[in-house]
């Protein structure tokens, strides 16, 4: 699923971004930008991205994860995953979205978030109405960012049984599949 579109750095020439699928090449850089990212051990991470993220993105089974390269150079990760069995089969999560401080602020992980929902739309929906939630972890180091709420997400209220703690945001896919009622007959 390559994705080339042009996105200018905050000063000098623009650059070319591509989205693709992460594979094996990619693993010590994605493993690298999600531990700093997160603050999580590089090894165990790096076990994490190899084990789970290169051999689901194999079948895109219950993860699809997806990488920005920005001249060759891997430069974002994101991975969406499939409902797990507690949650309704139209919530997908979107996880594990970090960009490398170097190539920050050059609209990356907006990139990034707008083609796993493309993705989770059409590939996994398949044009249904559905949902994809996150937890707001940007809040912790920047509890002023918006970066989210600039894409579309709102709070989630139906948030029972979740874990707690960070904000959980929620964003509509597929709006106009939604079945709209007739005024005086209820929605499916």
């Amino acid at each position: 699923m390559p994705n080339r579109s042009r996105c200018g750095p905050s000063m000098g020439e623009p650059v070319n971004l591509t989205i693709e699928f992460l594979n094996a090449a990619h693993g010590e850089d994605a493993a690298r930008i999600l531990s700093q990212a997160f603050n999580n051990d590089a090894g165990e991470t790096r076990k994490f991205v190899d084990e789970v993220m290169v051999e689901e993105n194999r079948i895109h089974g219950r993860i699809a994860t997806m990488v920005a390269m920005v001249n060759g150079k891997l430069a974002g990760v994101i991975a969406a995953r499939k409902p797990r069995d507690k949650n309704p089969d139209n919530i997908y999560a979107l996880t594990d979205l970090a960009v490398d401080p170097a190539f920050g602020g050059r609209g990356i992980g907006h990139k990034l978030l707008a083609a796993a929902e493309t993705f989770i739309s059409g590939e996994w929906l398949k044009g249904q109405f559905g949902y994809a939630r996150l937890w707001d972890y940007t809040k912790r180091a920047k509890p002023d960012s918006h970066f989210y709420e600039d894409a579309g997400y709102v709070p989630d209220q139906n948030t029972d049984g979740l874990p707690q703690g960070d904000p959980i945001l929620i964003k509509p896919l597929n709006e106009d599949a939604f079945p709209l009622a007739e005024p005086d007959k209820l929605a499916p």
